[in-house]
Order: C-alpha cells, then sequence, then structure tokens
C-alpha cells in the first residue's frame, strides 16, 4: 500500500510539472522563456530560414524576443549566410571576437538596427547584399561599431547611418575597404555621428557622404580617406540648417576628383581643422559653394590637381552672408591658384596666419564685391603671382603680409589690384600693379609699406614646428621686427600655434620668429596647460626615498638588536 502511493505522488508530480509548462508554452508561444540580459552563443559557421539554435540569425530573434540589452557571442570565426540577418530590433551587444560574416556573393543582407541600442565589436562583414551595417537609431538611442570591417558592399555603402534627434552613432577603429561608398550619413532630424581612427579606403564613388540639416553634428576625426584615382570626391557634403560637418586630423587623399566637395547653406558649418591634410588628389583640393560657415584651421592643402585650373582650394561662389576663414594653414604646390574665390553679397573671406606658397598659378586669385581680409600670413614662390585682387568698391585689406619672390610667370607683378578701395599696410611686397585711374587708386597705401623687395630672404618651406609646414623668417630679413609695434588686434599665436608677439614688434608674415630658438612643436612647453607634474615627481620622489631610508633604518635597528638568550 505504502509503495502504491508513492508510485500515485509522482504521477502526479509529474502531471503538475506539464502542467506548469505547458501553461509557459501557451503564454509565451514558440519563444523561450528567458531572463532579461541573457548571452547567446554563436556556434554554427552557417545561418538557415528559418533560423536554427546556435546560428547568428537565432541568437539575433532571441535577443530581439528578450527584454534587456543581451549579448551575442560569436564563437565561430567565420559564418556564411544562405539567408538575411534578421534586423536588430532590441537593445544588444555582439561580441565579434574576430569573426567573418560572408554575404555570400552579395546574396544576403547583413547588420541592420532600427530603433535600438547597439555595440557591434570586432567583426568583419564581406560581400555583403546591402550595407555592413544599416544603423537607424530612434531618439534616445547610443549605437557603438568598434573594429567593424566592411569590405566589397560593391553596390552599397560600406556603412549607413541615419541618425535622429537625440541619437548617437559613433564608428571607431574600423576600416571599409572596395564599396561603392564607404561611409553614408543621412541626417535631417538631428542627433551626433562621431567617426574616429576609421580607414575608408578605394571607395568607387565617394569616401564619405554627408547630408545634415537640422542640428545633425558629425564628426571625423583621425581617420583616412584614401582614393584610388578614379573614386569620385573624397568627401561630398550637403550641409543645411543648423548642420556641423568637422572633419579634424584626417587625411584625405588620391581621389578622382575633389578632395572635399561642400555645399554649405544657411547657418550650416564647416569646418577642417587639427591638421587635416587634403592632398593628391586630382582636380581642387577642395570645392566650396556656400553661403553658411566654412573654416579651415591648421589643414594642409598641397599637390593637388592635373591642370592648371585645379585650385588648392576653390570657393566657387560665397553669397548671402557667407563667410570663409583660413587660419593657420598652408596651401602649397597645387597644379592651379592656391586660393580662388568668387565674393558676392554681405559675405567675407578671411586669410590669417596661413602660407600660400609653390602653386603652380597664383597665390590668391580673388573677384570680391564683400569683404575680404588677408593678415599675417606668407605668399611666396607660386609660379605665378602672389595676389591677383578683383575688388569692386567694397571692403578688402592686406596686412602684415609677405607678397614677394613668386615666379610671375603667368602675371606681370607679386601683387596685381584692379577695381577699388583696397588697403596695403605693414606688408612686404615685390612687384606690383594697379590699373586704377589716378583719381580713384585702386590701392590706399597705409603704412609701413616695403615695396621693391624681390628678396624677402625666406627660407625653404619645411617643418618649423605646428602642424603644417611654414618658411622661416632668414637672418636680415625685411620682414623681422617690421610689423606695427602698437597692434593691438593681432592674434595671440602665429601659424604654428607659437606666440605672435615677440620682444618690442611684431613680424611680417606667417611665422614669428621667437627671441632664442623656435621650438619643434606646435604646443611648446610655455603654452602647455599646467598639470601639476612639477611638484608630484620631486614629492613622490621624495617620499619614496623617505620610506626606502626608514625601512633601511628599521632593518638595521632589528640587525642590532641583542639575540634573546
Amino acid at each position: 500500500m505504502a509503495a502504491s502511493t508513492r508510485s500515485l505522488n509522482r504521477s502526479l508530480a509529474a502531471l503538475g510539472a506539464v502542467a506548469l509548462v505547458s501553461v509557459g508554452v501557451l503564454t509565451l508561444g514558440s519563444t523561450p522563456a528567458y531572463a532579461a540580459d541573457q548571452t547567446f552563443e554563436v556556434t554554427e559557421p552557417v545561418t538557415s530560414l528559418p533560423p536554427q539554435p546556435g546560428e547568428l540569425g537565432w541568437a539575433i530573434e532571441q535577443a530581439n524576443a528578450t527584454a534587456g540589452k543581451d549579448t551575442i557571442d560569436i564563437q565561430t570565426s567565420a559564418i556564411q549566410l544562405g539567408s538575411n540577418l534578421p534586423t536588430i530590433t532590441d537593445d544588444v551587444t555582439i561580441l565579434g571576437n574576430g569573426a567573418t560574416i560572408d554575404g555570400y556573393f552579395w546574396s544576403y543582407s547583413a547588420f541592420a538596427i532600427t530603433a535600438a541600442s547597439a555595440e557591434i565589436s570586432n567583426i568583419e562583414v564581406v560581400q555583403p547584399n546591402s550595407a555592413g551595417v544599416y544603423a537607424a537609431p530612434d531618439s534616445g538611442d547610443t549605437i557603438v561599431l568598434s573594429a567593424v570591417d566592411v569590405t566589397n558592399a560593391s553596390s552599397y555603402p560600406g556603412i549607413s547611418i541615419y541618425p535622429t534627434q537625440d541619437s548617437i552613432v559613433r564608428v571607431a577603429e574600423g576600416t571599409l575597404l572596395n564599396n561603392n561608398i564607404g561611409l553614408e550619413i543621412s541626417g535631417w532630424g538631428g542627433g551626433t555621428v562621431e567617426i574616429t581612427g576609421t580607414r575608408i579606403d578605394a571607395s568607387r564613388a565617394y569616401g564619405v557622404t554627408v547630408t545634415a540639416s537640422s542640428d545633425t553634428r558629425v564628426t571625423i576625426d583621425g581617420s583616412e580617406v584614401i582614393g584610388d584615382a578614379t573614386s569620385n570626391s573624397g568627401i561630398n557634403a550637403e550641409l543645411y540648417g543648423n548642420a556641423l560637418l568637422a572633419v579634424r586630423a584626417t587625411t584625405v587623399s588620391a581621389h578622382g576628383t575633389s578632395g572635399l566637395n561642400a555645399m554649405v547653406y544657411g547657418d550650416a558649418e564647416l569646418e577642417l581643422a587639427a591638421g587635416t591634410v587634403l592632398s593628391n588628389n586630382a582636380q581642387q583640393g577642395a570645392y566650396v559653394y556656400a553661403s553658411g560657415s566654412v573654416l579651415f584651421d591648421e589643414t594642409t592643402v598641397a599637390d593637388n590637381g592635373f591642370d592648371d585650373d585645379s585650385a588648392g582650394i576653390d570657393i566657387d561662389r560665397l553669397y548671402d552672408d557667407g563667410s570663409a576663414t583660413i587660419s593657420r594653414s598652408t596651401i602649397s604646390n597645387n597644379a592651379g591658384d592656391g586660393v580662388v574665390a568668387r565674393i558676392v553679397d554681405d559675405s567675407a573671406l578671411d586669410i590669417g596666419n596661413s602660407t600660400i606658397s609653390g602653386n603652380y598659378r597664383n597665390g590668391i586669385d580673388v573677384e570680391s564685391e564683400g569683404t575680404f581680409l588677408l593678415r599675417h600670413s606668407t605668399l611666396a614662390k607660386n609660379n605665378g603671382g602672389g595676389i591677383r585682387l578683383l575688388n569692386d568698391d567694397e571692403q578688402a585689406s592686406i596686412s602684415h603680409t609677405i607678397v614677394a619672390a613668386n615666379e610671375r610667370r603667368q602675371q606681370e607683378s607679386d601683387l596685381a589690384v584692379f577695381g577699388a578701395n583696397v588697403t596695403l599696410e605693414w606688408s612686404v611686397v615685390g612687384t606690383f600693379s594697379d590699373d586704377g585711374a589716378p583719381s580713384t587708386p585702386a590701392l590706399v597705401e597705409g603704412p609701413g609699406v616695403q615695396w621693391d623687395v624681390l628678396d624677402p630672404r625666406i627660407e625653404a618651406l619645411t617643418d618649423n614646428g605646428g602642424r603644417t609646414l611654414t618658411h622661416r623668417l632668414g637672418d636680415n630679413s625685411p620682414a623681422l621686427d617690421a610689423g606695427n609695434a602698437s597692434i593691438g588686434n593681432a592674434s595671440t599665436t602665429d601659424q604654428r600655434a607659437l606666440p605672435r608677439i615677440v620682444g618690442s614688434r611684431i613680424d611680417i608674415g606667417a611665422v614669428e620668429i621667437q627671441l632664442e630658438t623656435d621650438a619643434s612643436s606646435a604646443s611648446p612647453a610655455a603654452l602647455l596647460p599646467a598639470t601639476g607634474r612639477e611638484i608630484e615627481w620631486p614629492i613622490q620622489l621624495f617620499t619614496g626615498l623617505l620610506a626606502c631610508g626608514l625601512g633601511l633604518l628599521g632593518l638595521d635597528r632589528v640587525r642590532r638588536q641583542p639575540a634573546k638568550s
């Protein structure tokens, strides 16, 4: 009797367990009842339709259906897609561990992220039938792609990003190779996109395309955008509204047309700064059409163009209230003019603390109906003239600038001024031509101008410190200490970020000679912010020696103690 009672109890318990499992299945359907923040391991080297356990598609489906930010851990070195991967719609972290995701000769699509936060790291996508990664976050989402490589998306971008208001997308330390477009960014509703340490190479159409408005912020920092001499522009940008594109410490080179092709409208801003280089592109280093704000700061634009129509910087039209500023930059050895610009309406071009040298045509060729300012710069050794300025009765001013030692092969003088109302002061000038009528001279001469200086005694274009190459003033240069002794509106540093006013008077040109020797760094010690290390190390050394001494003293005392009897 006791034995049959125990058997009945076991049967009832089993039925109860089956009932509980049945309730769970009825409640959840076919999805397992996972707790939040699960980890799903991928062990299968293929994907199927429908996805099977252990496959990447299966892991994405489980993560989508599970609350919280789950983790997908890829434990196989290569996955050949046999179906499109499911779209990622819930927060997830994908650990690639160096795996390769193969689209099987452009048959299947890889990662798509919509309305979710995601982190994908250490993975390569090859031959996808879509963008390698399509990232479309919702407001408040953050997507981070770290060491994500995409190769040979033949008809698509390597990575496509569609930010929206209050979203963040970060791309870091990846390589985008041989894609139709390396990186595509399209932001019409705001949001932030940050690209750092990324190499974009051999894109067939464009290296990077940016279309942005409505407070969208895009930063490309410490990256490379390299063409194969047949691709289109390195960076192609259309900026509207309050959008910002900032390119910093980035090299853009070897493209079939321009390094940068940019349309900047309204209140939009374009910035190239912090050591950015535009070089060896087949046409212009930069082509700009703008009614917004454009800045080249600590930028090198060199060796661009294949004919004399290819300028280093071509500002095709600066109009409305548009502004373009070139500061602490070097424009050199381009096949056409160094800078060519057309300024209309109430727009303004301001060039300061810059070197324009060795260009095949003129250093600067400007037609201005707005404002043109040239200050504290060096224009020398261009094969044409230094400056050709056609000014239409508006504000134009040249100050503290060397315009000499140009070859004048395509122009009759270092400085040629046409029109009216151009002011020149505190400058060193070689040859000069002026077609203004005697009653209304084109050039209004101010104080401190040195004329007919055929040799300003400047050294070769080289690294004299800072982020750009410069011409250092040689001994006995007429530009040394020849500026306005009472100048009050000079910038605080020269082109190299070294102190601008040294001694009693300012030098003329882009480089200020220091009292002793020129520093070889863009940030000399005197300009660095205090870190406290000057006193930290002596204190640490003192305390270390003190502790060592006390320890030795203690050891000596132990040794001196008499042995116990």
